[in-house]
């Protein structure tokens, strides 16, 4: 039997093939990342979980993250933003 002999060029095309392949998955990821839609996806979830609690919940960083990113414990900000009663 014969071994399976792949000559030098071969190499290199299949090498160069996976840089292409990775540098494209790179690419791909860096221009379709799930920015703003999720983010405000999140908040409005956020806001109605405070809105059933009657916004009398803390925010913290546990308890409802994106409100927190957001507004960083700037509480009438979020009441604003959520439309919390007075």
């Amino acid at each position: 039997m014969k071994g399976l002999s792949i000559d030098k060029e071969t190499i290199i095309a299949i090498l160069v093939i996976i840089i292409v392949f990775i540098v494209v998955l790179f690419v791909l990821f860096k221009t379709f990342k799930p920015g703003p839609i999720f983010e405000e996806r999140n908040l409005s979830y956020e806001c109605n979980r405070w809105l059933v609690n009657e916004c009398q919940d803390e925010i913290t960083e546990t308890t409802y993250p994106a409100l927190y990113a957001k507004y960083m414990n700037n509480i009438e900000q979020a009441r604003v933003y959520c439309s919390c009663p007075e």
